[in-house]
């Protein structure tokens, strides 16, 4: 099973960065977005492929042909919370109310009712477990937030997450790539870096694939900003020339489906029950 999910977020949308993290400064800063999403829409087109897009409730709202767009090309869309805060510096209520912003305008603009989440960054770990709760109330039925640095459990295949209050949140986790005897969330920056062969070899090993990209992985422009470290310039451009080429292999290789087609393939009755 081969899962594709895009986080539907700007190049500016970097977490852990002073200016960045702002959203009052995004406004300064040119929007990439749509080009590279017609990218990605456009190779998934040419290879029949399905993806889940997980939007940020602020690209939503601000640029609402982006939803239309992709509710037209009859894509999954779910959230990926309204204004991409580390969910770790949220408490329960503003947490909530991020979330249920980022739901209703998706809802409103989509007409369709969102019911798959992905947290920015992953951004959950032993201290803020109590997320899966508000989710569930929330009415999300499928979250993919968990990865090989925040799975306690190192589960590498769907599982059924127990909140605190009892229900049910229905995990897919992103899976790994392996290389050099090292696991590597797989997609994005280590799709962008790892060798093509391996990844390829990689895919062919796993029953259980779930990819993660951002747009700004295909974006062979991506601005170079002074506001962050050279570093992370560095981590932002490496890979960037070749990644479109890459993506097309793997789209021309293997089959893809969406996270809510996934899940009708997915024998939860005999997934284990785990409290995070």
């Amino acid at each position: 099973m081969y899962i594709l999910t895009i986080d539907v977020e700007d190049w500016y949308h970097l977490i852990n960065n002073r200016y960045f993290s702002n959203p009052k400064n995004w406004y300064d800063n040119e929007s990439r977005l749509m080009k590279n999403l017609e990218i990605i829409t456009s190779l998934l087109e040419k290879y029949n492929q399905k993806a889940s897009f997980f939007i940020v409730g602020w690209i939503a709202e601000k640029y609402p042909a982006i939803i239309k767009m992709l509710t037209q090309l009859d894509f999954e869309i779910g959230s990926h919370s309204y204004l991409h805060q580390t969910t770790r510096l949220l408490n329960k209520k503003a947490f909530f109310a991020d979330t249920e912003k980022s739901i209703k305008t998706i809802e409103d603009i989509s007409g369709k009712k969102i019911n798959s989440y992905r947290m920015p960054a992953f951004s959950i770990d032993s201290t803020n477990k109590w997320v899966f709760d508000v989710l569930s109330d929330l009415g999300i039925k499928y979250d993919s937030s968990l990865t090989v640095i925040n799975r306690r459990n190192k589960n590498i295949h769907p599982y059924k997450i127990k909140t605190q209050d009892g229900n049910f949140i229905k995990e897919l986790p992103v899976s790994t790539f392996k290389y050099l005897g090292m696991n590597f969330n797989s997609g994005s920056g280590y799709f962008r870096i790892l060798p093509l062969k391996k990844i390829i070899k990689s895919l062919e090993k796993k029953d259980y694939t779930l990819l993660y990209f951002h747009p700004r992985d295909f974006d062979s422009k991506t601005p170079i900003s002074f506001k962050v470290s050279l570093l992370q310039n560095l981590k932002n451009q490496m890979g960037l020339k070749h990644s479109a080429c890459k993506f097309e292999t793997v789209l021309n290789n293997f089959k893809f489906t969406d996270i809510q087609k996934a899940s009708l393939k997915i024998d939860w009755e005999n997934t284990k029950d785990l409290l995070f």
